[in-house]
């Protein structure tokens, strides 16, 4: 049996998350040219948060370390709700003030960008640039909307 040696320990994924929020020159903010809205200072959603350190950790590690931070007060968790049963949660360092604004614009944003007619359109789109590329490498495409082949379900 092969089994696959962890780089990390939550404690130390905790202790990268704790710099990313408190250190403006922390290797995540180093990506292309800054926003000049994004730094220690700024509110994420959790699942960004999670995204952003995906390179590093998986995702139920990160998330277990901003959970972590939470509890020991570092972060702060404002949960919102949106859209149809849509929520999300944000986060950001305890004593970052004026976080309003910042929310209800992050959380316009998810709800025009989750809304069903543009993950439609994504959706379909997709299909069409994969059926492109299947044509492309020769491939042949069967059958659509099905869920057997060859007769097995």
């Amino acid at each position: 049996m092969v089994t696959r040696e962890t780089r990390y320990s939550l404690d130390s994924v905790k202790q990268d998350v704790m710099s990313f929020f408190t250190n403006d020159n922390h290797r995540a903010y180093q990506y292309g040219s800054k926003a000049t809205s994004c730094g220690k200072d700024s509110v994420f959603y959790k699942k960004q948060i999670q995204v952003i350190f995906e390179d590093e950790y998986p995702h139920d590690v990160t998330g277990k370390a901003v959970n972590e931070l939470i509890e020991g007060k570092l972060l702060k968790a404002e949960p919102r709700a949106f859209g149809k049963n849509m929520h999300v949660i944000f986060v950001y360092r305890h004593n970052v003030r004026y976080t309003a604004m910042a929310i209800k614009m992050k959380t316009k944003i998810l709800e025009r960008f989750s809304d069903d007619e543009v993950n439609d359109g994504v959706g379909k789109y997709a299909e069409i640039l994969l059926g492109h590329m299947f044509k492309n490498n020769q491939f042949k495409i069967i059958g659509r909307n099905i869920n057997t082949f060859r007769g097995k379900v």
